[in-house]
C-alpha cells in the first residue's frame, strides 16, 4: 500500500509518523520526568526550611533550658525570699517611702509545680531614672522576679515627673 504512493507522499507521510513518535515520546517520558523532577525540587526546598525550623526550634529549647536551670540555681539560693518586702525596701531605698501610694499584695496562684506570688504597687511623683532603677533592682533580684505590667503617665503638674503601676510577679517551687 505504502508503495503505490508517490515518493512526496511517502516523504509527507513519514515526516507525519516521527512528529506522531516524538510527541508521544514527549507526553509520555519528557513531560512526566520533568514534572517529577519539579515536584522534587520543591519538595527539597520544603524539607530545607523545615529542617532550619527545627534547628531554631532547637536553639530556643536549648536557650529557654538554659535559662531554666538558671533560675532553678538562683531559686536554691534564695528559698526564703519575701516578694512584698523586698518591693517595698527598693521602692523606699530608690522613690522613697513618700512617693509610693499603694501597695497590694495579690492572691498567689498555683502553675503546676510553681508557684506565682505578686504585688500590685502605684508610685507617684518619680523620675525616669528612679523608674529605671527600680526596674533594675527588680532584675537583679535574689529570686526570680518578672514585671508583669508597667503603665507611666507623665503628671500634668511637672513633664519631668511621672506616675506609674507596676504588676511584679515571683515565682518558686512548689
Amino acid at each position: 500500500m505504502i508503495q503505490n504512493l508517490s515518493p512526496r507522499e511517502q516523504l509527507m507521510l513519514l515526516i507525519g509518523g516521527l512528529c506522531c513518535l516524538a510527541t508521544l515520546v514527549y507526553f509520555a517520558l519528557i513531560q512526566p520526568y520533568c514534572s517529577a523532577i519539579d515536584q522534587l525540587d520543591s519538595k527539597i526546598a520544603s524539607r530545607s526550611k523545615q529542617l532550619q525550623q527545627v534547628k531554631q526550634l532547637q536553639q530556643d529549647y536549648l536557650r529557654i533550658q538554659s535559662q531554666i536551670k538558671s533560675l532553678q540555681k538562683q531559686q536554691t539560693n534564695a528559698p526564703d525570699f519575701a516578694l512584698f518586702a523586698f518591693v517595698e525596701s527598693q521602692v523606699s531605698r530608690i522613690a522613697g517611702r513618700e512617693n509610693l501610694t499603694a501597695m497590694r499584695p495579690l492572691a498567689a496562684i498555683n502553675h503546676d509545680d510553681i508557684s506565682e506570688e505578686s504585688v500590685e504597687i502605684k508610685l507617684e511623683n518619680i523620675s525616669l531614672g528612679q523608674m529605671m532603677q527600680l526596674l533594675q533592682s527588680f532584675d537583679s533580684a535574689p529570686a526570680s522576679l518578672q514585671v508583669k505590667s508597667l503603665q507611666l503617665k507623665v503628671r500634668f503638674d511637672n513633664p519631668q515627673q511621672l506616675d506609674g503601676s507596676l504588676h511584679i510577679s515571683a515565682y518558686s517551687k512548689g
